[in-house]
């Protein structure tokens, strides 16, 4: 790439998210064990030290002295370029990339579930590359260290550059790998240690609700029975509060399970609540006006993540000849949610989770730790299958939940749920399952609830 070019485009950024996705650009398409070795080599150079010295305290002074607002950028801009060695530019393009991620910090004085967009933060090359914190080291990270399993062997990569496994505090992603999806990660500031039943899986049916079958647009929608709207909103807070003194902290309901409209009439319940132990309520999905939505509320009803199913369902009816299909409208927005001692989470609804699209996005280029799903499905078998292979070659957890109605079939293979981890032996990764298997009694918003524990 011309060496002209770097220069041009750092004169027009306006923020340090564009200044380092410009030098990243520009360095993914040079020859990159050229500069990363001679970065090396060029630190037993006193000259070259003393230039490395100057750009630490420049990146020490925006980000712990400056409030890093628009006009220290641009007096860190000026004093980056007055440093500028053209002989060495690659090597100096990738100090500067060592020494802000050594010196990039994040603001730790948020209150509690507090949400803030960690990404795409630049502007100038976002058609391009996207810039992402990492995720905050979460159960699996420091359980695969223990193990001695050096994680990034165990998490499949999309991005085929070499740069981002340089860096600890952010990764840069190259929007050929997104497609046409919008992602955005959320933080939730606030911890979230993993133990055991901390997760419970809740595979209840909501009866007042039905498929419908539109054979003239060849569809399927939803139709629920308002009048059961206050019992069924009761029961949703009587469940969270038997789960809560039960010691569980993050909660996930099947698809389908909530009414349209009440996420927001929830939410101002839960905060009139004050649950102990729950911090997390995967609401499970509800669909309205062509969209199948789900949620992850925080214990207080904080919205903390809305995900609309992206992969609509479909089933042959023989009697009727007709293939039908869900009808949604599909959108590109795609939401995760880093929550410090979990990692980086998401959350897709049944069929979404079996789109090998989305998997490899969620998994390789967004790097998701746990996957969790809301599903209405009479087969779980290949969600099983694609579970396992999350865990054992990719390191990455599953957790599905199921609706009971789903599972009324003569298929064995059709689960309530299950929760499939990566375990560790021998420096090697295993699949470590904890399965509900199907169950003969009618659920039917009785209590007769299912939390798995995680262990």
């Amino acid at each position: 790439m011309d060496k002209n070019f770097i220069k041009e485009e750092l004169e027009k950024a306006n923020s340090i998210y564009d200044f380092i996705v410009i030098i990243f650009y520009f360095l993914s398409k040079s020859e990159t064990n050229a500069y990363i070795k001679n970065y090396y080599k060029m630190m037993k150079n006193k000259d070259f030290k003393k230039l490395i010295q100057k750009l630490s305290a420049l990146f020490y002074n925006f980000f712990m002295i400056n409030d890093g607002g628009t006009d220290a950028f641009f007096d860190f801009k000026q004093m980056w370029l007055d440093l500028y060695d053209e002989n060495n530019l690659e090597t100096y393009c990738f100090a500067t990339l060592i020494n802000f991620d050594q010196n990039y910090h994040c603001n730790k004085n948020l209150s509690n579930e507090t949400i803030t967009i960690q990404g795409p933060l630049n502007n100038s090359l976002s058609d391009k590359v996207l810039f992402f914190n990492n995720a905050p080291d979460g159960y699996f990270s420091e359980y695969f260290r223990k193990n001695g399993i050096w994680e990034g062997k165990s998490k499949i990569s999309f991005n085929p550059s070499s740069l981002n496994s340089n860096f600890s505090k952010f990764h840069i992603v190259e929007t050929t790998y997104i497609g046409h999806y919008k992602p955005k990660v959320k933080k939730y500031n606030q911890k979230i240690e993993l133990d055991n039943n901390c997760i419970a899986i809740i595979p209840c049916e909501n009866n007042n609700v039905s498929l419908i079958f539109d054979k003239e647009t060849r569809t399927i929608s939803a139709e629920y029975k308002s009048e059961y709207f206050d019992k069924h909103l009761n029961y949703i807070l009587n469940t969270l509060k038997i789960l809560d003194e039960d010691g569980s902290k993050i909660v996930i309901f099947p698809e389908l399970f909530l009414f349209p409209n009440s996420v927001n009439i929830l939410r101002k319940k839960l905060c009139e609540k004050n649950f102990k132990n729950i911090k997390l309520v995967m609401t499970g999905s509800a669909w309205s006006n062509r969209t199948n939505c789900a949620y992850i509320l925080s214990s207080s009803g904080k919205l903390l993540l809305s995900h609309k199913k992206k992969i609509a369902y479909e089933e042959y009816k023989k009697a009727d000849g007709i293939n039908y299909i869900e009808d949604i409208e599909i959108d590109n927005s795609f939401e995760f949610l880093d929550i410090e001692g979990i990692g980086r989470i998401s959350y897709v609804i049944c069929k979404d989770f079996l789109s090998s699209g989305n998997n490899c996005f969620c998994q390789g280029v967004m790097k998701s730790n746990i996957i969790f799903v809301s599903s209405y499905t009479h087969k779980t078998n290949l969600m099983d299958t694609t579970s396992q292979g999350n865990a054992t070659q990719y390191g990455i957890a599953t957790v599905l939940c199921n609706c009971c109605t789903a599972t009324k079939s003569n298929d064995p293979e059709s689960l309530l749920g299950f929760m499939i981890f990566p375990k560790a032996e021998n420096k090697k990764l295993h699949c470590h399952r904890v399965p509900l298997q199907k169950q003969d009694e009618k659920c039917d918003e009785c209590g007769n609830c299912y939390p798995s524990e995680f262990r």
